[in-house]
């Protein structure tokens, strides 16, 4: 009777236990473009220095602290923030955001479209001039 209510009991809680999800994805390095692409065509690649956007070689996003992150855009800025997964790590969430000018962007949102190994692809739709949405797809490699 007693190995019968030890067995209940123990089949109750491991039962009653939410599984965790695993963090099955490593974004904590030092990330630099390898491609950009602007609205499907291709603006930069590492590997030509003849591009038309060049400034995308001081790109730079260092997550390798957990939760902080600086990031380079091809402007040339340096933001510093705070940095999270979400939607079931496909969605790379910049918060808190701001400038050694102080100038504050709340939030930076990319869509994970695939990270492996060696590289990061990432997505991030944002407003240009005249209210056109410019959608930037990034690769990126390890620095």
């Amino acid at each position: 009777m007693n190995k019968l209510i030890l067995y209940t009991l123990f089949t109750f809680l491991v039962c009653s236990c939410e599984p965790r999800e695993v963090d099955t994805i490593d974004v904590r390095k030092v990330w630099q473009a390898g491609t950009v692409k602007e609205n499907g065509k291709m603006v930069y690649n590492r590997t030509d220095t003849l591009g038309s956007k060049t400034g995308y070689a001081r790109f730079r996003l260092n997550l390798r602290q957990i939760n902080t992150v600086s990031f380079t855009d091809f402007d040339g800025r340096d933001r510093t923030g705070n940095w999270s997964l979400a939607n079931q790590y496909q969605t790379l969430l910049l918060s808190n955001m701001t400038t050694s000018a102080k100038d504050t962007t709340t939030r930076v949102k990319f869509d994970i479209l695939n990270q492996g190994g060696s590289t990061l692809k990432l997505k991030r739709t944002i407003e240009g001039a005249k209210s056109a949405l410019i959608l930037r797809e990034y690769e990126l490699i390890p620095e």
